[in-house]
């Protein structure tokens, strides 16, 4: 059993450690010799009565109301306020943050973006004074000089020629060849080179080689070997001649010189 020292009530439950009245510490057991009832009036004839009946009272209310102390409430409530002042202070903490990295994040854009645009007018503006650098340097020409210019003339094209009919003057040639009659014939030709024989009437005959110029229509040939003697009179010497062809191709004729150095002349018709 316990008593409260304020009040002076007991308590037959030694597990409670609080008055329930008035909140106080309980003491050590209740001793009966030592202790003054509380509200027992003098001269009362049955306090032994009235205490026991208090005392009963008082052990039911306590019994019905040990299991509900009254300051555990309170310590939940403190529980519950440090708890909510703890949560607002973490909330306050965090939007300290919030405002402050929006802060951070808005001053560098700010920065660079200012950077941006200084970078970007200086370099306009380094292009807009090169310009002006290059128009200052380069003089415009004047109009003395635009007039003075001499035009370029056309180039006339050169006028492509026409390419040379080759003339083909092989086969026999008949006519006179130094006042005797004689025949001509041409029975090979390479381009302008040609070879054949020279005959007279006297029977000789004489081996021939010579050139024709296309464009000129000139005729030249070497009188190179005797393949046949004369059979009268005196014998052939050999010698150059040198002539023309005609427009129409069909008849050459020219002049001639022996190594003796007669003259003669000769023609041909085809």
């Amino acid at each position: 059993m316990k008593s409260c020292p304020a009040c002076n009530r007991t308590y037959p439950d030694d597990t409670l450690a609080f008055c329930l009245v008035d909140g106080s510490v309980l003491s050590a057991p209740y001793d009966p010799q030592t202790a003054q009832p509380y509200s027992q009036p003098y001269g009362s004839e049955h306090p032994t009565i009235k205490m026991s009946n208090a005392a009963s009272k008082t052990s039911d209310t306590i019994s019905s109301l040990s299991s509900q102390p009254t300051f555990i409430p309170e310590v939940k409530q403190s529980s519950s306020k440090k708890r909510s002042s703890k949560g607002w202070l973490i909330v306050s903490i965090l939007v300290s943050l919030a405002i402050i990295g929006g802060l951070v994040i808005g001053f560098g854009w700010s920065r660079w973006f200012g950077s941006n645009n200084s970078a970007a007018k200086q370099s306009g503006n380094e292009n807009m004074n090169g310009a002006e650098n290059v128009n200052s340097a380069t003089p415009a020409p004047s109009a003395s000089a635009t007039a003075s210019a001499t035009p370029q003339s056309t180039p006339t094209p050169k006028s492509t020629p026409s390419p040379v009919k080759k003339i083909d003057i092989t086969g026999t040639w008949t006519g006179t060849f130094a006042n005797r009659d004689g025949i001509l014939f041409i029975n090979s030709q390479d381009g302008d080179s040609f070879s054949g024989i020279l005959k007279n009437s006297k029977g000789a005959i004489v081996a021939v080689s010579g050139h024709i110029n296309f464009d000129t229509r000139q005729i030249s040939f070497q009188e190179s070997r005797v393949i046949q003697a004369a059979s009268e009179g005196p014998d052939w010497i050999l010698g150059t001649d040198s002539g023309s062809l005609s427009v129409d191709g069909k008849r050459i004729s020219g002049s001639g010189r022996d190594k003796a150095g007669h003259a003669y002349t000769w023609t041909f018709s085809k």
